[in-house]
């Protein structure tokens, strides 16, 4: 496995565009897509490989294309694809780690590394480089490429930082939404015992549909609690926080965020996309 294969930087959450900044100069739209390395080669070939290391896709490449190896997100069957604001199985790059058989991730400063970021599309439509401004534009960024552009948040780099220990802040989008629990299914492993995910639904032209599995956001005493009393949670409305809402009315990553004993099953009727 390649040691860029797994997450060797830090990842911190930010508060705010006004608040815990510190250590940042750069800002840059988070991308909804997924993680990927990309090895281009010397026959005109590229491979994209997931985080675990898995083949995902082969594309080709100019000529003059130099070996290299890139980091960034690979945008298949997302919103902003699926809208037209981005080409389907590009990957935006946001950074270059080999170079000619060299390792410019620790011996190269961001800055640097993004200078090189900018001449990819030169070599391939399909690479995109990423948008990166100062940080004094977060704030128009955060409303033209998130609340307009349905992108999933903003990353926040020091141009001065090597790749392996840099760390990087994510500023995501939030939504939350209403469910019903319908059920719950056993956690496996260490949640053995315990509520694993809670399935959750909503009244969809008039029929209650499961819609959304919950796994994350709830502590082990209130897992064993459900798990040994349903009754506790079944059948009630339950608030969920996630990154991003999916048009059949899931949340991206959700998140359990509490009971919602002021509202009724009734209420929780899915209308459409929430934008």
């Amino acid at each position: 496995m390649s040691k860029y294969a797994g997450r060797i930087q830090k990842y911190v959450n930010v508060d705010s565009i006004d608040m815990g900044l510190d250590g940042f100069n750069l800002v840059q739209p988070k991308h909804d897509g997924w993680w990927a390395r990309v090895v281009c080669n010397s026959s005109r070939r590229a491979e994209i490989y997931s985080r675990q290391c898995q083949l995902k896709a082969h594309k080709q490449v100019g000529l003059d294309c130099p070996q290299m190896t890139l980091i960034g997100e690979y945008c298949v069957g997302t919103n902003r694809t699926k809208s037209g604001l981005e080409r389907e199985e590009t990957v935006v790059v946001f950074d270059v780690i080999e170079l000619d058989g060299k390792n410019v991730a620790e011996t190269l400063p961001y800055a640097r590394r993004l200078d090189l970021v900018e001449r990819l599309s030169e070599y391939a439509d399909w690479l995109v480089p990423v948008v990166t401004k100062p940080i004094s534009h977060a704030k128009k960024m955060w409303q033209s490429w998130v609340i307009d552009g349905g992108c999933e948040g903003l990353v926040f780099r020091n141009s001065k930082d090597p790749y392996t220990g840099a760390t990087i802040g994510r500023l995501k989008r939030e939504f939350t939404l209403d469910y019903v629990v319908l059920g719950m299914e056993e956690g496996q492993g260490k949640l053995r015992g315990m509520a694993g995910v809670l399935l959750c639904g909503m009244y969809v032209g008039g029929r209650m549909l499961q819609l959304c599995r919950v796994g994350g956001g709830m502590d082990n005493n209130f897992r064993t609690a459900i798990w040994k009393k349903p009754s506790l949670i079944v059948g009630k409305v339950v608030e969920v926080k996630g990154w991003q809402v999916f048009d059949y009315g899931a949340l991206r990553h959700p998140q359990f965020s509490c009971i919602r004993e002021d509202k009724s099953p009734a209420e929780c009727v899915w209308k459409g996309a929430v934008l």
